[in-house]
């Protein structure tokens, strides 16, 4: 996960991503990338559930060290619970890194996943789908693998700046 973790990113839905991680069956560490009020909360959330061990906070990185990040991730989680997470960039950065995404099925965000190919889409708030999308991931690394590959390919075709440039354009002429 990569977010904010301060009140004005309520909708973010680490709660939810902490408490879907309780019952994953299959091997799990949960990196948490970033900072706010609300992180020490998450953190007790973490310790109430019984998987601090498992969970690492660690807390802003600078921009430049994002890309490690996300390649040390296996599978990137964005859980919104709400309309206000319009577009979900994290999810794109981690679709250039070859990570295939689990994202809340929410209007913009949607967009950027396709279901069985580049990632999953999961209700918004809903635990048990997320549960179950976490354990499809962390149980078959040939599976995520590929859906990394399906992701960074999508990345570059669908969104690399040469090609939005050439959209832009035609839009103007």
């Amino acid at each position: 996960f990569v977010g904010g973790l301060d009140r004005a990113h309520y909708f973010k839905g680490v709660d939810i991503l902490l408490r879907a991680c309780k019952d994953v069956n299959a091997q799990w560490q949960l990196l948490v990338v970033g900072d706010g009020d609300q992180r020490p909360a998450f953190e007790e959330l973490s310790v109430e559930l019984g998987i601090n061990d498992r969970v690492h906070f660690a807390g802003s990185v600078p921009f430049a060290d994002l890309p490690l990040a996300y390649q040390a991730a296996d599978v990137h989680v964005l859980p919104s619970t709400d309309r206000s997470e319009a577009f979900g960039i994290v999810t794109l950065e981690a679709m250039a890194s070859a990570v295939p995404s689990i994202v809340s099925d929410l209007p913009g965000v949607r967009t950027l996943v396709t279901p069985n190919e580049t990632g999953a889409r999961v209700p918004p708030g809903n635990v048990p789908a997320l549960t179950a999308a976490l354990d499809c991931f962390c149980s078959d690394m040939s599976y995520t693998h590929l859906c990394g590959e399906r992701a960074r390919e999508k990345a570059c075709v669908v969104y690399d700046d040469r090609v939005l440039a050439n959209q832009l354009r035609a839009v103007y002429n």
